[in-house]
């Protein structure tokens, strides 16, 4: 007499038990790892961005902004990627913040140039945590910033300044990845 080889319904429900714990266990590991890129893209990218500024400050005694916050930034790019090209094209961020009237046509890079940080010395506030306030009484002349992980500006007003994302209170955790040009960067 034959047996059938075949699985049976049992054996093929404990393969799928498996690898659906397989599963759980692995992909929160890939999206940590995923979170970690983009955070170490943001910050290459924000040295880059910075970087190609100073080149354009150096060249031209000045950077191409006067006051103002200018959100998505669009309005000066053009001003370091032609007709000199201090940056070969503007990195999107990876980040895209999750803010009313953001579009996926801006590369939501936000600019904080000198006319608002030196405002907020002169009025004797403190912009974010000491670090953040000693580079901007030492001459910063432009903050770079993206919204982390949580998609969200952390920002609530000058007074109350930024808060800084870093990796030891969470990976998804508040806080904004910044840099000043020159000066120091969230999380160094």
């Amino acid at each position: 007499m034959k047996h059938p080889r075949a699985f049976t319904l049992i054996e093929l429900l404990i393969v799928v038990a498996i690898i659906g714990i397989l599963a759980a266990i692995a992909v929160p590991n890939f999206m940590n790892a995923q979170i970690r890129a983009k955070v170490a893209r943001a910050y290459s990218d924000q040295r880059a961005i910075a970087t190609s500024y100073d080149m354009y400050n150096l060249d031209n005694n000045g950077y191409p902004f006067k006051g103002g916050s200018l959100w998505g930034s669009d309005t000066i790019y053009p001003m370091i990627t032609t007709p000199i090209a201090y940056i070969a094209t503007i990195p999107l961020d990876p980040f895209l913040s999750q803010q009313a009237g953001d579009s996926a046509q801006h590369n939501h890079w936000f600019f904080y140039p000198s006319w608002n940080v030196r405002e907020v010395v002169k009025a004797g506030w403190t912009w974010g945590y000491p670090g953040v306030h000693n580079a901007v009484k030492s001459g910063s002349v432009m903050l770079i910033l993206t919204s982390g992980p949580d998609k969200h500006e952390d920002i609530s007003s000058q007074a109350e300044g930024i808060l800084p994302y870093h990796t030891s209170n969470g990976l998804i955790s508040e806080g904004d990845i910044y840099r000043f040009t020159p000066g120091t960067q969230s999380g160094s």
